[in-house]
């Protein structure tokens, strides 16, 4: 059956409402914000996967705009192992060298950077409207449930999955994928003692709270080395939360989810003051010792 998702009245307004934030790349999805620096001269008008279609319903070269944020709803079922037809059809005012690049996010870490998770990559030079056709692969070791996909489409071959690139299109969208493995939830925060701060990332890639994302999902019982980095003036303590102790790196198996805490420590000195009537002298050899009340500061305010 050929499902096609056409944007309905409401959600146009919606789009032109955010027309200005949607030029800058503004992304809605979990993916960091990307945009055409320019919109001109070429568009994606229709994107299809698995014979689900949505239309972009850009009918100008000129306004745009160059962002675009399907990811509300799942487009289509997709199952691990399986392959898939795509196409993607894109309109050019002119001669033009397009290329078009389809990112899925199967580990579901908010990130792109894995080989795999390219699965479409094709160049061509034409003026009018031209088709993008091919084949997708869902690896049997997808995650299940929904996944967030990238599309971008640029002017000779200058796509970007983040930032800015020349002319052209992104689009993100979801699917849902069945079959492949099951995944258990990781969340991190960190908690600063007089004022210390410091950062967490993991290992497969996904945690990285410099990033504000704190939340990823794993495969069940795989193994994430967690990491925290003090910032500057701090030092790493302990974990908290659904572990304990202070290795760091910390190996978290992941038998269900989980919620770890890095707490941070201050590491300035205190500041002694004493009584200004008080007056010691010590020589080679020799002690001395005065009495009165001496005050003891730090971040945290008097010791």
């Amino acid at each position: 059956m050929n499902n096609t998702f056409t944007p309905t009245k409401g959600i146009l307004i919606f789009l032109f409402i955010l027309f200005a934030f949607q030029k800058q790349g503004t992304s809605q999805s979990p993916f960091c914000n990307t945009n055409a620096a320019t919109f001109c001269c070429e568009y994606i008008s229709s994107i299809s996967i698995n014979s689900s279609t949505i239309n972009t319903n850009i009918n100008s070269f000129n306004t745009g705009p160059s962002y675009f944020d399907f990811s509300n709803q799942s487009l289509t079922n997709l199952t691990a192992g399986q392959t898939y037809p795509i196409s993607i059809k894109v309109r050019t005012v002119r001669n033009m060298q397009e290329n078009v690049k389809v990112f899925f996010d199967f580990n579901r870490n908010s990130s792109l950077i894995e080989s795999e998770e390219l699965v479409f990559n094709q160049k061509k030079t034409f003026s009018g409207y031209y088709d993008f056709n091919g084949l997708i692969n869902i690896p049997p070791n997808a995650l299940n449930g929904q996944v967030f996909i990238r599309i971008v489409m640029s002017y000779d071959s200058n796509s970007t999955i983040c930032g800015s690139y020349d002319f052209g299109n992104t689009i993100d969208l979801k699917a849902t994928i069945s079959n492949g493995l099951n995944s258990n939830n990781l969340t991190v925060s960190s908690a600063g003692l007089c004022g210390a701060s410091g950062s967490i990332i993991s290992m497969p890639f996904g945690i990285n709270t410099d990033l504000n994302t704190n939340s990823v999902d794993f495969s069940i019982n795989s193994n994430v080395l967690v990491t925290a980095t003090p910032s500057s003036g701090s030092a790493f303590l302990y974990w908290s939360g659904d572990t304990s102790g202070n290795t760091n790196p910390l190996s978290v198996i992941m038998s269900s989810n989980k919620n770890i805490i890095a707490v941070f420590g201050d590491t300035s000195k205190p500041v002694i003051t004493c009584p200004s009537n008080v007056t010691v002298n010590c020589q080679d050899g020799n002690t001395s010792a005065a009495t009165g009340v001496a005050t003891a500061t730090d971040n945290c305010g008097p010791v």
